[in-house]
């Protein structure tokens, strides 16, 4: 599969996607669980490696603060077991590019976790964060955002897009 192919299936049938009983488990097995394997990252531990050297965990524990409870981010992207990255998925319905609550809470799990970037996508979009800035209570989504991209520019845009998030750039 290309990241044509990957684009194409998700406009195909957007209007199914956008619903709000299209989950967020479904949304990264269908499209973010292949996105990130063609950005060079091994998501379903092909290679056989134990917990604790996999390059990808999945719902790994983490706090959003020092002061919360235990959440868990969908993807940490590691290299030998030192979190690299976080990705936070959430359902194509919601308005990821434009509600504060998921930025914030992607943010504070990279401050927290120190962390330079992370990511939050519904397929629909993709937003880079620099997660070196604490998290304000009146941020809004726009705050401390590197790069937005609409599912329509992937595939122009995956070279760069590549230079940010692949397995290669990160290493």
């Amino acid at each position: 599969m290309t990241i044509n192919d990957l684009v194409q299936k998700y406009h195909s049938n957007r209007n199914i996607y956008l619903k709000s009983d299209y989950n967020e488990t479904q949304l990264r097995t269908d499209f973010l669980d292949p996105l990130f394997e063609m950005l060079g990252w091994d998501i379903k531990n092909n290679q056989g490696k134990p917990t604790n050297e996999r390059e990808v965990l999945v719902e790994e524990a983490l706090r959003e603060d020092i002061n919360s409870n235990t959440k868990k981010p969908d993807y940490t992207f590691r290299l030998f077991s030192e979190r690299k990255v976080l990705l936070e998925a959430k359902k194509p319905h919601v308005n990821i590019e434009s509600e504060p609550e998921p930025a914030k809470q992607v943010r504070r799990y990279c401050f927290t976790a120190k962390l330079k970037i992370s990511v939050l996508s519904n397929f629909e979009y993709l937003i880079i964060y620099d997660c070196s800035q604490k998290v304000g209570e009146d941020d809004t989504a726009t705050k401390a955002r590197i790069k937005l991209y609409h599912y329509t520019e992937y595939a122009e845009a995956f070279e760069a897009i590549q230079k940010q998030l692949s397995n290669e750039a990160v290493y």
